[in-house]
């Protein structure tokens, strides 16, 4: 069985979810700093090439910024 299959993906989700509550809420680290650092983490494991995860993750966040902000510009 390879890493990249659905069972084990689910499995890396549900572990860097608790990463994420763990790192933030036990440890009181800066939650945008903990997200970068699961996100990247979780990449690595599933298997993503390392030259394309910054990438990704920055289309991914300005797609998301862009879509917030134009609900806060419109409200």
């Amino acid at each position: 069985m390879t890493p990249s299959t659905g069972f084990w993906l689910l499995i890396y989700a549900v572990v860097a979810i608790i990463a994420l509550i763990v790192l933030i809420a036990r440890y009181r680290l800066n939650p945008f700093i903990v997200i970068i650092l699961v996100s990247v983490g979780l990449a690595l494991v599933a298997g993503m090439p390392a030259n394309t995860i910054v990438a990704s993750y920055e289309a991914g966040v300005g797609k998301t910024l862009g879509h917030i902000a134009l609900v806060v510009a419109l409200g």
